[in-house]
């Protein structure tokens, strides 16, 4: 069990390689980008696969290199930062478009 948690915290360490240490932060935002599986439960209702995130720390912990370069490895990703929302929140709205959903 030991060799697997070695394992997992050397690819971890290329994950995001500017930012040293941090495994559980790196690995909640590996799993992410990995996403999930949709599936339908027994009463019929549809289970959205695809995760969200949110990363909330101290300033100066790596938050925003994390998230940038995990951007930049999922095409479909979207990252808003404290500039890109308002005092009020912030707002997505989901459209669609030839059967895929979009956010804007």
């Amino acid at each position: 069990q030991h060799r697997d948690m070695v394992g997992r915290n050397k690819i971890l360490s290329m994950f995001c390689p500017q930012v040293y240490g941090l495994y559980l932060v790196k690995l909640a935002v590996a799993v992410t980008l990995a996403g999930g599986v949709e599936r339908v439960d027994h009463s019929g209702t549809r289970v959205r696969g695809e995760p969200h995130l949110l990363l909330v720390g101290d300033p100066g912990t790596g938050k925003s290199q994390l998230l940038k370069y995990g951007s930049k490895i999922s095409p479909r990703s979207v990252l808003t930062t404290g500039i890109g929302s308002t005092s009020a929140g912030l707002t997505v709205a989901a459209s669609r478009e030839g059967g895929q959903w979009h956010l804007e």
